[in-house]
């Protein structure tokens, strides 16, 4: 699964749930969720979205220096 990444413009910390929201999202891997707010279990890493959900898989490009 790997690292979650959430952001927007107001978070709150709450017994082990963080909530986002303004413009909130969350990326884990190639895939991104946005909505109208975002809840983060820090103890089972469950994401939980609610309002205008939309997901989205979003293309990782990788650049190689030469």
């Amino acid at each position: 699964q790997g690292n979650t990444k959430c952001s927007g413009n107001q978070l709150s910390y709450e017994n082990d749930f963080i909530t986002v929201s303004g413009k909130p999202k969350a990326i884990q891997g190639s895939n991104q969720i946005t909505a109208d707010k975002i809840v983060y279990n820090l103890l089972t890493g469950k994401v939980e979205a609610s309002g205008n959900v939309k997901t989205a898989t979003v293309k990782v490009a990788t650049v190689n220096k030469a």
